[in-house]
């Protein structure tokens, strides 16, 4: 079971977390496989916070370009818009939500466009491909496309930039194409160019995440492991199955692949913890679209094609993110449970075997439970399946069945949530959306009138919102930690990059936040600043 630790111990710095994007290939060790990139967790503890002091701002002044210091007093506060100055050029009509152009010589902003906005990258496995290419290249070098660079993409579906196999990029260029418009290729030949192949790369970037801090995944989204082309085929078998037995054959197709990607997972981990999610999207997001692949599923499943668009019509929602998804796909399709259950202890019984010197537990989540009955369901499906896995191989390994508080209601009940949950880990993206009652897809369009009228300070998307979502935090932790003692409790999201998030994660008791790689050491720092802080009393 988990370690019920006080906040100064080691046991409470060991938990990670991981985000995914679509870029699959250069991520930690399975990211190859499982579409993650590390997101690094920091615990909440003045474990490292020694010798690390507060940095101090100087209120009256700021930095120019040339890195000299002037007053205040000598900037013109007044903004001055470009398209109202009759002798500066109309500017362009941009559609991205913001930009900003500064002439690199003299710091003058020739353009801008909502240039204060925070706009955090989507593909945060990029940014540490482009880390690893700054380290290991030099800007002039040339990259040159292979086969299996140009081929590794959707063309329709991935940003990409359209390379053909032998064409060539300085890795200036490229480095520009990855972070800017976030070319798929481009990272898997920059992976290529740096480590000679994936399989290394993704090496290097096991061995960098860890150099930043990471200490394992605590967010493991299983749903893009069904993506591979050589699954989604199966898995769409899966939803247009008409019958438990269909479903159940199409599943078997499955299980080898989420064995081996997890198979992988452990060993790339050595013995670190991992949280993995089971499935949470709604299934549509799996389904066909184009004519050439819905014929191709009707004729695997041997039905009319009409009958495959009838399928895929219904399950259109008008709000899927509050729709069929989560937990509510294993309470109708238990046998999804089942399978994903028996590639993770599979996987943990193998690599233990193989190691049994490292410490494997696996950490199942349950998502978006609002309703203690929920989590008894899915979890009895969870344990049966499990311990049968470790009877049949007589194997002597322990595991956590846990879940993801990102429904307010969940909040609102966890004194009898967590007296079926080893852990807890919010999940603040949704429970900050289902909490305001906007979309964080949507809402973007609206924000900026929010901000220009002072209704809110910032995003909250991007910065916890302490007052309401804070609010919830704190009452599932008052609630849940009487009802089970045990309670391991974390946040899992780009919340757990922010400094003042951090400081409140800290404040109410989390076991441990989670980041992005390259955010681990503001992450650290901001929680050595919170404990010194609560130490010193300041």
């Amino acid at each position: 079971m988990f370690n019920n630790s006080n906040k100064t111990t080691k046991h409470s710095v060991n938990k990670c977390s991981v985000l995914f994007n679509k870029f699959r290939k250069c991520l930690v060790r399975t990211a190859s496989i499982i579409t993650c990139t590390a997101i690094v967790a920091t615990s909440v503890t003045p474990a490292f916070a020694a010798g690390i002091t507060s940095g101090t701002t100087a209120a009256s002044s700021y930095v120019i370009s040339n890195g000299t210091t002037a007053a205040k007093s000598s900037v013109i506060s007044n903004e001055v818009s470009t398209d109202t100055s009759v002798s500066w050029p109309q500017a362009p009509d941009i559609t991205c939500e913001s930009a900003i152009l500064v002439d690199a010589d003299t710091g003058s902003i020739l353009y801008e466009k909502d240039a204060h906005r925070k706009c955090y990258p989507a593909s945060t496995t990029k940014i540490l491909t482009g880390l690893l290419t700054i380290e290991n290249c030099n800007l002039s070098d040339t990259l040159t496309f292979s086969t299996a660079a140009a081929n590794s993409i959707n063309p329709i579906e991935d940003a990409n930039l359209g390379m053909k196999a032998g064409e060539e990029l300085t890795v200036e260029q490229a480095l520009y194409a990855l972070l800017l418009y976030s070319a798929n290729e481009v990272a898997y030949a920059l992976a290529e160019k740096v480590a000679g192949s994936i399989d290394a790369f993704v090496d290097m970037m096991n061995n960098k995440a860890r150099e930043l801090g990471a200490e394992g995944i605590g967010l493991c989204r299983t749903e893009h492991m069904f993506f591979e082309e050589d699954r989604i085929a199966a898995f769409r078998e899966m939803i247009c199955s008409d019958t438990v037995e269909e479903r159940e054959k199409a599943l078997e197709k499955i299980l080898p692949y989420q064995q081996d990607d997890f198979t992988k997972l452990y060993e790339a981990l050595e013995g670190n913890p991992v949280c993995i999610r089971f499935l949470d999207p709604p299934l549509h997001e799996f389904v066909p679209t184009e004519e050439e692949d819905i014929k191709k599923l009707a004729a695997a499943q041997g039905k009319p094609v009409e009958a495959i668009k009838n399928i895929i019509a219904s399950l259109h929602e008008f709000n899927p993110m509050m729709g069929h998804r989560g937990c509510r796909l294993a309470v109708t399709y238990p046998e999804i449970a089942k399978m994903q259950t028996k590639a993770v202890i599979r996987a943990a019984i193998n690599v233990k075997k193989a190691h049994p010197d490292w410490d494997i537990e696996p950490e199942i989540m349950i998502p978006l439970v609002c309703e203690i009955k929920e989590l008894k369901f899915v979890k009895k499906i969870v344990v049966e399946t499990a311990d049968a896995e470790i009877a049949a191989a007589n194997a002597d390994i322990k595991y956590h069945v846990g879940t993801m508080i990102e429904i307010p209601r969940a909040a609102l009940t966890a004194d009898e949530i967590a007296k079926e949950a080893d852990f807890f880990c919010f999940g603040t993206n949704d429970l900050t959306q289902m909490t305001f009652g906007f979309s964080r897809d949507d809402a973007g369009k609206f924000l900026n009138a929010y901000y220009d009228t002072k209704i809110f300070e910032n995003d909250p998307f991007a910065k916890l919102d302490q007052t309401g979502v804070g609010k919830l935090m704190e009452m599932t932790l008052k609630l849940g930690r009487p009802a089970n003692p045990n309670l391991h409790v974390g946040i899992c999201g780009e919340h757990g990059g922010d400094p003042t998030s951090v400081e409140f994660c800290h404040k109410i008791g989390l076991d441990y936040v989670s980041c992005s790689p390259f955010r681990v050491p503001v992450a650290r720092l901001a929680a050595a600043q919170a404990a010194i802080a609560e130490n010193t009393g300041k």
